[in-house]
């Protein structure tokens, strides 16, 4: 099962917990505030009981999304950098 973590978190100290939470599980960045990679379903159940035993916040939005499809057929559009 393929998860997609998207996430919005006022402070470095939780956006470093967060991102360090998904590289311990697996998952790879893709943007900034963006994870993905597959997981077993049990793997997944553990990581959301992490999300639920932790505090990261009261403005934080932290999002998980359970993709069915091969994200591995993505299209990624990168635009060319200023001044290239």
């Amino acid at each position: 099962m393929t998860l997609l973590v998207i996430y919005d978190l006022a402070l470095d100290k939780e956006r470093d917990r967060l991102a360090n939470l998904c590289l311990d599980f697996g998952l790879a960045r893709i943007q900034y505030s963006a994870f993905l990679g597959d997981v077993s379903t049990r793997l997944k159940q553990r990581f959301i009981n992490e999300l639920n035993d932790r505090s990261f916040g009261t403005d934080s939005n932290i999002q998980v999304f359970l993709l069915e499809q091969d994200w591995q057929k993505r299209r990624i559009i990168v635009a060319p950098k200023s001044g290239a």
